[in-house]
């Protein structure tokens, strides 16, 4: 009520009293407000008649002071209050000044939980329903007719419902059960102002509520959303469960749930049946969170709870809820026990939860403590005389507390699991430096843990061997600490140039290598020639120079997993495999540093960017068909590519005759080459076998050499 009106109030009640004592209400022709406390006519029971203006209707009515409550168990009851209004005759006038200034009844507090009004026996307004339904209050303005003044007399009448349980259930409800704060009489637009001023007042108690509801709900569903995505992690769903549960109960009193429902039953057994929820959830989260288990007997005592929560919302009423309050509080006393006696116990043990959680406990209950003092005069309001919202504040920083407590063990959990994580990174890349990863990917597999036995793929790919020139010897002369140091450091040479052209390592061989390329066959030449620069940098300023063969086929092989139960290998094979080791041997028949068998000529899809030259047309040993093998001349220097350039011509002309059989004209030729070019190492050898065969022609030549030897 604005300030103004309650002085005016209180004012007019000072004069009436002067003037006629406490039972006279007079409106004066100003219609000045007001208040209607005081002595009222009260009758329980039900009987319209007794709206009527005679007085003989008032036999059995006895005095009640308003505002106030009454006990009898009568759902209904009948209030009565004779107003006196001297000044209108019924005249022109006195209508004229009634319209003008328009008398009005305004219930700014609260009566009962439904009713009717009526002046002068007529209905003239209601808030809420006389039924049964009880609707939250707000303050009513109702306009009073010319019409209800008989013999300068208004007779107002109100027939009031009221629940008989609801003040039992809560004693603040007690105003609901009789008259509560100010009804007065006045002009309407003043009255209309009081009543917008008391909205406000009850919207702004309110205000700080929605907030806090808005916070528990998010971060309530916020832990729902973690549960949805890690269905393992049921503390998300207790937590955020209670979280929303909790910021729905502790706001139901206030204005943000208006848009729901205005009904003040179907509010109050919400609070109370998610008061039987509230203690499930605390157990269902705490006890594993702070190292307990669920036993059997909280799980009966759970059923228990949500039984009565259950049978306290579909019961009718609040006969149920009132006559089971005892046995509610004794139900909920083990849970609250066990929070605060859980919560202090396993802080002792220096739980990092329960300390975060004892936190929040220990602000809820000071701010308990600091509504019992300050109800109890030890100390002021300091702005927060609203004794649900420091409550609410409270049990807020609590319920918070536990959801930052699960979120610090989250960040814990996520740490050692990131630095598992990190050790299991580790240990894959240790594997993956056994079991390539390329060749994981080959045969369908992401990682090394899903590799099984017999795991296999059968591809076309092109394989490079390459070995050390006089390795045994130099290692001999090194000893086994140097040789080591030698073959890593060598290796570690090498290995760029396979990676860089898609190839992969299968097997370090000693000082040899295996490696296999899926792409292109133009790849692993590249990758050999690359090898080759990468060991000249190599051998820069070493005192006894490395030298390597290369030798490279393309074709079918079998890639997949060999072993046994408890050991397994990555393993290749193929005619393929055993003719790329064939054609690296010949390396040394012929003195090439880069051999390619004919199939990976042909398959090359770019031959014109490599310099090769046919070396021989050969039967490997152990095999039945003869093969080209080809040289890469891209390893030799400005200078050897020179000098082969000018004997280009005579060494196909020896190397044709040589394979129709013309060993002498083969001779003649590689003399020719050979004196030309003493370096050229294969020529060399061509030289000596076309020597060889012109004095003792071979009976079954057919054309290709049969090497004798791997």
């Amino acid at each position: 009520m604005p300030r103004s009106l309650l002085v005016a109030v209180a004012l007019s009640w000072c004069s009436v009293a002067l003037a006629g004592g406490p039972d006279i209400v007079v409106i004066d022709d100003d219609v000045t407000a007001m208040s209607l406390a005081g002595p009222w006519l009260r009758k329980a029971g039900d009987d319209v008649s007794w709206a009527a203006p005679r007085t003989d209707v008032e036999r059995g009515f006895e005095r009640f002071e308003a505002p106030g409550v009454w006990g009898d168990a009568s759902g209904h009851v009948w209030l009565r209050r004779t107003v006196s209004v001297p000044w209108f005759d019924g005249s022109d006038v006195a209508r004229a000044r009634w319209a003008k200034h328009q008398p009005a009844v305004a219930v700014l507090g609260e009566i009962g939980n439904g009713w009717e009004l009526f002046a002068g026996g007529e209905r003239i307004g209601a808030f809420g329903t006389v039924d049964g339904a009880l609707t939250l209050p707000a303050p009513v303005v109702v306009a009073l007719p010319d019409r209800a003044v008989r013999d300068g007399r208004v007779v107002l009448a109100w027939r009031v419902f009221r629940d008989t349980h609801l003040p039992k259930l809560d004693p603040a409800y007690s105003g609901m059960s009789g008259v509560k704060g100010p009804v007065v009489v006045g002009r309407l637009d003043e009255l209309t102002l009081a009543a917008r001023a008391a909205k406000a007042e009850a919207h702004d108690d309110g205000v700080a509520f929605g907030p806090i509801l808005l916070v528990l709900v998010l971060v309530g569903l916020y832990h729902l959303q973690l549960f949805r995505r890690r269905r393992a992690l049921r503390e998300y769903l207790w937590l955020g469960l209670l979280l929303i549960t909790f910021g729905v109960i502790g706001t139901l009193h206030t204005f943000w749930w208006d848009w729901l429902t205005l009904n003040l039953e179907v509010r109050v057994k919400a609070a109370i049946v998610g008061g039987f929820v509230v203690g499930p959830l605390f157990i269902a989260f705490m006890r594993p969170v702070l190292g307990r288990t669920v036993t059997r007997g909280w799980r009966i005592y759970i059923g228990l709870q949500l039984l009565f929560g259950a049978v306290s919302a579909v019961a009718p009423g609040f006969g149920f809820i009132v006559a089971s309050t005892p046995v509610r509080g004794a139900l909920w006393l083990p849970w609250i026990g066990m929070v605060i006696g859980l919560v202090a116990v396993e802080a002792l043990r220096k739980n990092p939860e329960a300390r975060t959680m004892l936190v929040g406990l220990l602000l809820f209950v000071a701010s308990m403590l600091f509504l019992i003092f300050q109800n109890l005069g030890v100390i002021g309001t300091i702005g927060l005389n609203n004794d649900m919202l420091v409550l609410m504040l409270g049990a807020t920083a609590f319920v918070l507390s536990m959801a930052v407590s699960l979120s610090n063990r989250f960040v814990r959990v996520y740490t050692a699991l990131d630095e598992l994580n990190r050790d299991l990174d580790q240990t894959y890349r240790a594997a993956a430096r056994f079991v390539p990863t390329e060749f994981m990917r080959l045969i369908g597999r992401s990682s090394v843990r899903e590799v099984k036995l017999g795991d296999q793929v059968a591809l076309p790919m092109s394989i490079l061997f390459c070995d050390v020139r006089g390795f045994t010897l130099l290692a001999e002369a090194l000893g086994p600490d140097k040789t080591f140091a030698l073959i890593n450091s060598y290796l570690r040479a090498m290995e760029p140039a396979i990676h860089a052209h898609h190839g992969f390592i299968r097997q370090y061989l000693g000082d040899g290598i295996m490696a296999l390329f899926p792409g292109t066959a133009d790849d692993a030449v590249a990758a050999a020639i690359d090898m080759h620069k990468a060991l000249v940098r190599f051998n820069e300023g070493r005192e006894q120079p490395l030298a390597i063969g290369i030798g490279i086929n393309t074709g079918p092989v079998m890639l997949g997993t060999i072993g046994g139960q408890d050991r397994l290998d990555s393993g290749v094979v193929g005619d393929a495999v055993n003719l790329a080791s064939r054609i690296e041997g010949m390396t040394k028949t012929y003195g090439a540093t880069i051999v390619l068998g004919e199939p990976t000529v042909k398959a090359l899809s770019t031959p014109e960017r490599f310099s090769l030259r046919p070396i021989d047309r050969v039967v490997a040993k152990g095999r039945a068909q003869a093969l080209t093998i080809v040289e890469v001349e891209d390893v030799l220097d400005d200078e050897a590519r020179g000098r082969r350039a000018k004997t280009a011509a005579r060494y196909q002309e020896g190397l044709a005759a040589l394979e129709r059989g013309a060993f002498t004209d083969a001779k003649a030729a590689f003399d020719e080459v050979v004196s030309a070019d003493p370096h050229d190492a294969p020529a060399r050898v061509l030289h000596g076998r076309a020597a060889d065969y012109a004095k003792r022609p071979p009976s079954d030549w057919s054309g290709a050499t049969r090497l004798l030897t791997k």
